[in-house]
C-alpha cells in the first residue's frame, strides 16, 4: 500500500508543537532531517521523535533520550550511551536523559528531580 514506509528510511515522527494546537502538521526544521539522517547513518533507531525544544529523541528501556538537533549526533550518542551506562551501573533507572546540549548533559529520576 502506499501509506506503508519504505524500509530504509528513518521514521520522523513530530510530537505536540509548544507553538501550535496538538497533532498539528508542523514542519520539522532542517538542522533535525540532518541530525536525523545522521542517526540512520550510524544505524540507531528506525523511529525517533522529533520536540520543538529538545529536538530528536528515542525511547529506551522505560525512558527517554533527546538527542537535540545538529551535526555532531555520534558524540552525542557516545555522551548518551556512557550516561546511560552509568546511571544503569549504579542502580539508577532514569526517565529521561537529554544531551540536546552535550556540555550541560542531564538525566532525570522518577522521582526526585534532573541533575546534571
Amino acid at each position: 500500500a502506499d501509506d506503508e514506509p519504505l524500509p530504509d528510511l528513518l521514521h520522523v515522527v513530530s510530537v505536540n508543537s509548544l507553538t501550535g494546537p496538538p497533532g498539528a502538521d508542523a514542519p520539522i526544521p532542517e538542522q533535525a532531517v540532518a541530525a536525523a539522517i545522521q542517526l540512520r547513518q550510524l544505524g540507531r533507531q528506525e523511529s525517533v521523535q522529533y520536540h520543538p525544544v529538545k529536538g530528536l529523541g528515542f525511547t529506551e528501556g522505560n525512558w527517554e533520550a533527546w538527542l537535540g538537533t545538529g551535526t555532531d549526533m555520534a558524540n552525542r550518542l557516545r555522551i548518551y550511551e556512557a550516561l546511560r551506562d552509568n546511571l544503569l551501573g549504579r542502580g539508577i533507572t532514569p526517565t529521561e536523559i537529554n544531551v540536546a546540549n552535550p556540555e550541560g548533559a542531564y538525566y532525570c529520576g522518577s522521582i526526585d528531580g534532573c541533575y546534571e
